[in-house]
């Protein structure tokens, strides 16, 4: 025999097979995400105005309820993207208050946030 020199690698069929599963597992991993974030939203995350007063609730295990009444509001923002204003008409109503750091009610997504503001706007005038 001459110095005979063989170059190899893994199996192919084997590498292959990692690639596959590999990627059908990264497309659920990847899918569980909006799964998640989906059902955390249509389960944690609650909004309510009525004549008085916007209460934002938030959580499943934990609840943070935050209440701002019409008369403590000094400003309201409506903060829309375009791409979501035009798929969805969804946007996000900003709250303050005169007390408040930031932002007291943040009311997040929300479908017809022009609607929103407006009947916010007009219960406190």
């Amino acid at each position: 025999m001459k110095n005979e020199i063989k170059e190899f690698g893994v199996c192919k069929k084997y590498i292959n097979m990692l690639i596959i599963v590999g990627a059908i597992l990264s497309l659920v991993v990847v899918g569980l995400i909006p799964l998640g974030m989906g059902i955390y939203l249509k389960y944690a995350v609650k909004y309510k105005i009525t004549d008085k007063e916007i209460t934002v609730t938030k959580g499943l295990l934990d609840k943070v309820i935050t209440s701002v009444r019409y008369d403590k509001v000094t400003d309201i923002s409506l903060v829309q993207n375009y791409i979501y204003k035009k798929a969805y008409n969804m946007g996000t109503v900003l709250i303050n208050t005169a007390g408040g750091i930031g932002h007291e009610a943040i009311l997040k997504d929300i479908e017809n946030p022009e609607e929103i503001k407006a009947f916010i706007e007009k219960q406190i005038k």
